[in-house]
């Protein structure tokens, strides 16, 4: 890629009941966590489930620079997650963190 920084993304999820368990196996099943963890300037891609939050997933995704954020995005594996992402999520917040 090119110079620059590299590029974190907090990404909390919401889901109601058991949907936060069933996201992540189905996107774990469906072989979306492999395919993005393989892209180019992928540097972490981790899902979290805090203790004291039910319902919630935390993605922590670091990537090379922003610019490999972006192409990742535009992978054909993120319609696949964005798909499963529609059946069990019902929020969503990023933070952005960049390396100064």
């Amino acid at each position: 890629m090119n110079n620059e920084k590299p590029i974190t993304l907090l990404v909390t999820y919401k889901a109601a009941g058991e949907n936060a368990a069933k996201f992540l196996k189905e996107l774990i099943e469906d072989g979306v966590l492999e395919c993005i963890r393989k892209e180019e300037g992928c540097i972490q891609y981790e899902y979290f489930v805090p203790a004291e939050r039910g319902g919630c997933v935390l993605l922590v995704e670091k990537w090379q620079s922003q610019e490999a954020q972006k192409v990742h995005m535009k992978q054909p594996h993120m319609k696949r997650l964005m798909d499963i992402k529609d059946k069990y999520v019902t929020d969503t917040a990023l933070e952005v963190l960049q390396e100064i």
